[in-house]
């Protein structure tokens, strides 16, 4: 049964795609869009304002939910900036020792390769080769320092960011109960108005009706124009005899009287 139904649907929808290239396609196509938005006017209008203002505000309310959404990835990002900071001090305690660690081989390397003595290659290249090792780790823990810094910003531009957005949708939701209070209020004193004046004239179908019977006029305007139009060029058109006649009889004309500019126009 389903997919009888689905075929059939699926049928409606190509045979409305093929008629739609069509001008009758098309006008038929214009009228059902034309009814669909009507019905959903209709809907809308069923609703009552004080049930849509009801609506309004529990969805405000729902705003909430989407606000305490973002606390739990916040407070992490927080811890995070946290304990991230306390790693960074850590790490640059461990640069400045590695640091005074590498300056300190630097110096006895540069002592050691002063002294002439049995040996003393050796014990510069055993230096080098610490210093070197020394040099390397420094820079390497300098590096991660850099890094950390880099990442603590980051995620302190971010928890800040999401502060900011936070904030500007709590401010927007007390925004938005406001102006539905305000309307609120609005609706109350429209009802107590329409309270004092129980009588209601219903005008919706004469405007209707006025628009019909305008629509009606102008197109017997249309029809009475295209027949002006018929009736002026059709009878209105001159055949080549009565042409070349016309002409025989001006250049007749002209050959006995002279032209247009050299007549002289005679009074009864």
């Amino acid at each position: 049964m389903f997919k009888k139904v689905g075929l059939t649907a699926l049928v409606a929808v190509i045979g409305l795609g093929l008629i739609s290239r069509t001008d009758v396609g098309r006008w038929a196509w214009s009228h059902v869009r034309l009814a669909g938005s009507e019905a959903r006017d209709t809907l809308r209008s069923m609703v009552s304002l004080e049930t849509e203002i009801k609506r309004l505000d529990k969805e405000i309310d729902e705003l909430k939910s989407d606000i305490s959404g973002s606390y739990k990835p916040l407070a992490r990002e927080m811890v995070e900036v946290e304990q991230l900071k306390k790693e960074i001090e850590v790490a640059e305690k461990d640069v400045s020792a590695r640091k005074s660690v590498a300056f300190n081989l630097k110096q006895d390397l540069d002592n050691a390769k002063t002294q002439v003595k049995v040996g003393a290659g050796a014990k510069v290249d055993r230096m080098s080769s610490e210093f070197t090792t020394a040099w390397e780790s420094f820079k390497v823990a300098e590096r991660n320092l850099t890094t950390k810094k880099d990442v603590l910003k980051t995620k302190e531009e971010l928890v800040e960011q999401t502060k900011d957005k936070i904030k500007a949708m709590v401010d927007r939701q007390g925004t938005l109960k406001t102006k539905l209070a305000e309307l609120r209020t609005n609706l109350e004193a429209v009802r107590v108005a329409q309270m004092r004046s129980p009588i209601k004239v219903e005008d919706g179908r004469l405007a209707g009706i006025e628009k019909d019977m305008d629509a009606v006029a102008k197109r017997i305007k249309e029809m009475n124009t295209e027949l002006s139009l018929k009736e002026k060029f059709d009878n209105g058109t001159v055949s080549v005899e009565d042409k070349v006649e016309r002409a025989k009889a001006e250049e007749e004309f002209e050959a006995r009287f002279g032209k247009k500019d050299d007549v002289v126009r005679q009074d009864k």
